[in-house]
C-alpha cells in the first residue's frame, strides 16, 4: 500500500519491531518522529492511516493515550488510588 502511493521510498517506512508493551490495545503502529502510537489497528484502518500520513495528520480515533501504555491492572490500581485520594480530600 505504501509503495503504491509512492511513500515507501521517501516518506514512510513499515517495519517490524520487538514488543511495544501494548498487547492489550491490539496491533500497534508507532509514528516517528512525531512520537505517537495507533492502537487496535485493523487492516481496514490502513487506507485512512496512510491518507493521514500523506497529509501530515493523525487518525485521532486510533491514537493511544498515555494511560494505554499501563497494564490494565495498573490502570485499575491508579483509578482506585485516585478515588481514595478524592474521598480523603473531601472532593
Amino acid at each position: 500500500m505504501l509503495k503504491e502511493r509512492g511513500l515507501a521510498a521517501t516518506e514512510v517506512r513499515a517495519c517490524t519491531s520487538s514488543c511495544l508493551d501494548t498487547c492489550w490495545v491490539g496491533p500497534t503502529i508507532s509514528v516517528q518522529p512525531d512520537d505517537y502510537f495507533y492502537g487496535n489497528v485493523t487492516e481496514a484502518d490502513l487506507p485512512e492511516i496512510i491518507d493521514a500520513l500523506e497529509k501530515d495528520e493523525r487518525v485521532e480515533r486510533l491514537v493511544l493515550e498515555p494511560s494505554d501504555f499501563m497494564m490494565p491492572k495498573e490502570v485499575a490500581v491508579a483509578e482506585k488510588e485516585y478515588k481514595e485520594r478524592l474521598e480523603r480530600e473531601g472532593s
